[in-house]
């Protein structure tokens, strides 16, 4: 995790991850063209919580929207869950309150945030993929699951976007008062 650590804050490495994001933006925008005009979003399908609203958001979509979420998640989602992680975890080593100064273990676990998040991201894309093979219905406590994974994951993702925009500013007050 040192290593790790040490590594993500590097120019070259949030470039690539920045462009990966937008890349994945583009083609999230692709795959979403294909949901039919006026149905739910993939956040409503995340944050769905039951068996009932899970079926029929699936349901407005139609084979060809389920079949492009599916591939979204395939074919994208799980790269960009890392992409986005390395990332953020990369800003928060950037912008931490000291950055000269050697880590703690607050900042490490700042620091792991972003990669907590995109394993949770990971089990919900899972889990969607097994649910969307209709197997036997939707399982309640799988959409549950799935729903609850997307709730910890935006949670996290906005707790380290809070506490990356929170360092940068404190970074920002300390370099005026120091005569920048």
């Amino acid at each position: 995790m040192q290593r790790l650590y040490r590594w993500v804050p590097q120019r070259h490495v949030l470039v690539v991850s920045f462009l990966l994001i937008v890349l994945a933006s583009v083609v999230f925008a692709h795959f979403d063209a294909s949901r039919p005009a006026g149905t739910p979003s993939a956040v409503s399908l995340e944050l769905a919580f039951s068996a009932t609203t899970f079926g029929q958001i699936v349901d407005a979509w139609g084979a060809e929207g389920v079949r492009s979420y599916r591939d979204s998640i395939v074919y994208v989602d799980y790269w960009f869950s890392l992409a986005y992680a390395l990332f953020l975890s990369g800003l928060l080593s950037t912008v931490r309150p000291s950055p000269g100064e050697s880590h703690s273990k607050a900042d490490m676990a700042f620091f792991g945030l972003p990669m907590c998040a995109a394993a949770l991201d990971w089990i919900e894309n899972t889990l969607h993929l097994v649910l969307l093979r209709r197997d036997g219905g939707f399982q309640p406590v799988l959409v549950f699951a799935a729903s609850c994974a997307a709730v910890l994951k935006w949670s996290l993702l906005a707790l380290v976007a809070a506490t990356i925009v929170g360092n940068f500013y404190d970074a920002v007050v300390q370099r005026l008062k120091e005569g920048w």
